[in-house]
């Protein structure tokens, strides 16, 4: 009886959670991670995958999130385990829940081969359950520009309808009765999921985790922007899947807050091949960073020799010329650059001064340079009058 109830706790745990809590420290559990997301074949009993398995698994996540495939739970990839995200498998397989209802194996292998999408490219949403945390009307007006900012690009149009929607939105809470293995986990990882496109009572529908702290507009690393989650499940309603690709909106974790999300060319061309292209719509390019700009734009300049050397001083003794003293040689410049034949000693330039003194000065008022080299505990001072450049005054 003790063993039946340990399998039942296991079970419970591998099937309807990614996680688990302790002291609210998140304890990573990779297998049933792997195993929820479609890498690993599903099951009841305990620790039921070899070492080889597993780390095929870890080497396809890694493949399929843009990671350095090796096959070992890293650094990077624990970390990107840990993270808030889609609840969509990245992987279909007759185990894995992939968001679309279904009754038999047959079914769930068709996915595989074949490509989920509307038949009609006139299609209608409707919002059904709202979020407590936001206005009803700011949560319709989110959905509408999502659903504007994925028809833009393509023939389809997504429209706000009332009666019979194609795509219906609700927010809900753990077990909300739409399969096993499809509950939610209350405020942590999982954060949405979709159905895919079809003829079935739930084909398209979009469920979101009412426990998360929902919000719009606020950067805060306990909360979850409603715009940049309606973004991606929006894009798994039309029938997209998961991409690899960082920048793209169906990137499936979580990331960085992005106060206004847009698609990625990743995304458009996912897109358009479903449902072609509108005409007249043309890809905008990806705006460069003001550091790149200023990268292609900035011609190279050859720097001097000199600015590689190390610098004892540097002095000006008028508005064009001046001095710049490196190790036992001196530098005269002017606006045009090293003056012809420089650089020389110190004392060939300077008669009788100390060679690499510590301090060096000049005082454009009395026409004096002063030099300053310590010995000891007596710091002898040195200047010499520049009566031999007249046209320095």
């Amino acid at each position: 009886m003790l063993i039946l109830f340990f399998k039942i706790i296991v079970l419970v745990l591998s099937v309807h959670s990614f996680r688990l809590v302790t002291d609210d420290q998140i304890v990573l559990d990779p297998e049933t991670y792997l195993s929820s997301l479609g890498y690993l074949k599903q099951g009841s009993s305990f620790r039921q995958h070899t070492r080889a398995e597993i780390k095929d698994a870890v080497r396809l996540f890694q493949e399929k999130n843009g990671l350095k495939i090796s096959g070992k739970l890293d650094r990077d990839t624990r970390q990107l385990m840990k993270k808030p995200r889609c609840g969509v498998p990245d992987l279909p397989s007759p185990q894995s829940h992939v968001r679309s209802k279904r009754n038999s194996q047959k079914r769930s292998q068709e996915k595989k081969t074949r490509e989920f999408k509307w038949n009609s490219k006139q299609i209608s949403w409707k919002s059904n359950r709202y979020s407590s945390k936001i206005p009803f009307d700011k949560q319709n007006s989110i959905f509408n520009e999502a659903f504007r900012r994925w028809s833009e690009p393509s023939e389809m149009n997504v429209t706000r309808g009332t009666r019979s929607p194609e795509i219906e939105m609700i927010f809900v809470s753990r077990n909300h009765g739409d399969g096993d293995g499809n509950a939610f986990d209350g405020k942590g990882m999982l954060l949405a999921h979709t159905f895919a496109p079809g003829n079935e009572t739930l084909s398209g529908d979009v469920h979101f985790d009412a426990d998360e702290f929902w919000t719009t507009g606020v950067n805060r690393s306990d909360s979850r922007d409603l715009m940049m989650l309606a973004m991606h499940e929006f894009g798994h309603a039309l029938g997209l899947s998961h991409s690899k690709n960082r920048k793209d909106v169906m990137f499936p974790v979580y990331l960085d807050y992005n106060p206004n999300p847009q698609l990625n060319i990743g995304d458009v061309k996912k897109l358009q091949k479903l449902y072609g292209k509108r005409p007249g719509y043309v890809i905008s390019p990806r705006k460069k960073s003001l550091a790149a700009a200023k990268k292609v734009n900035t011609p190279k300049v050859k720097m001097p020799k000199w600015c590689f050397r190390k610098i004892n001083a540097v002095i000006q003794i008028s508005d064009q010329q001046g001095y710049i003293f490196s190790g036992q040689k001196v530098y005269r410049v002017t606006e045009e650059g090293i003056v012809p034949g420089y650089p020389v000693h110190v004392g060939h330039e300077f008669p009788g001064v100390p060679v690499q003194a510590d301090v060096i000065f000049h005082i454009r008022d009395f026409r004096r340079t002063y030099f300053f080299k310590e010995n000891g505990v007596v710091l002898p001072i040195y200047w010499i009058e520049l009566r031999f450049m007249p046209s320095m005054a």
